[in-house]
């Protein structure tokens, strides 16, 4: 094949799509792998797409720069009929995306000014925060994800709601609170033990771990943690371990048995 080889999530994403079909669903949410123009979920035409925050990630493939990685994350914009919901990001990939939006004529909801949040309370077992939007108002929610950051991926999941709202789809009022309480995230701020306390979180970019960093310290106030740190080889591992002294008082590397797992030793 002049294209070369599937890869992985090629197929696995061929093959989703097919179970999808057979199955016959309602609606399949599809997660980018890269993100972007040559993403293979990107052969969908999606009534609603969401832009996550965009940060230096598959540098190699995807550009360097904010900027040109926002130029590939925003290909999935496709055409007028769509709700592009858009995450809090770095200034230069918000004029990326909203020039995209215009020129596909595109309605957008943007989290920090469409829809606003406000943290409420949050301990080890969950978090309340305040959601306020166009199609729902103030909206209090409880929530088992930890860090602010789940709060921002709060807002975008509201924000997708009333795209498919606004495009005829009956979603009840009251399935959002207790869609929310529901979610799980294996893998993100997960706490596997409370004595002795061991969390578990994938953070696998720059700016991630900051995000992690962050949760920590609003979590743990001055405590300092041992953290156990392994990561694939075509990771930023340097800039993820600057971001973790921060918050530990020890860092001991560790090497999974997979082919892309990173040497730390």
């Amino acid at each position: 094949d002049p294209l070369g080889r599937l890869s992985f999530f090629e197929v696995l994403t061929s093959l989703a799509i097919y179970y999808f079909r057979q199955a016959q669903v309602d609606f399949a949410v599809l997660e980018t792998g890269l993100g972007g123009r040559f993403d293979a979920t990107n052969v969908v035409e999606s009534c609603v797409c969401a832009l996550t925050p965009i940060s230096l990630e598959h540098t190699e493939l995807l550009g360097s720069t904010i900027a040109e990685i926002a130029q590939e994350k925003a290909a999935i914009i496709k055409h007028k009929d769509q709700g592009v919901v858009v995450a809090p990001q770095d200034p230069q990939a918000y004029r990326i995306i909203t020039d995209r939006c215009r020129t596909y004529q595109a309605r957008t909801c943007t989290v920090g000014e469409d829809i606003r949040y406000q943290a409420i309370s949050q301990d080890l077992k969950g978090q309340t925060f305040e959601i306020q939007s166009p199609g729902h108002g103030r909206l209090k929610l409880e929530a088992r994800l930890l860090g602010a950051h789940q709060m921002v991926n709060a807002a975008v999941a509201l924000g997708v709601v009333e795209s498919l709202q606004r495009l005829g789809f009956s979603i009840p009022r009251e399935a959002i609170p207790k869609g929310m309480k529901k979610t799980l995230w294996p893998g993100r701020l997960e706490v596997m033990s409370c004595h002795p306390l061991v969390i578990l979180d994938g953070a696998h970019n720059p700016a991630s771990a900051k995000a992690l960093v962050k949760a920590i310290q609003d979590l743990l106030p001055g405590k300092k943690v041992i953290l156990i740190f392994g990561v694939s080889v075509d990771k930023d591992k340097r800039a993820m371990a600057g971001e973790f002294q921060k918050i530990t008082a020890k860092i001991v590397f560790t090497q999974a048995h997979h082919p892309r797992a990173c040497p730390l030793t």
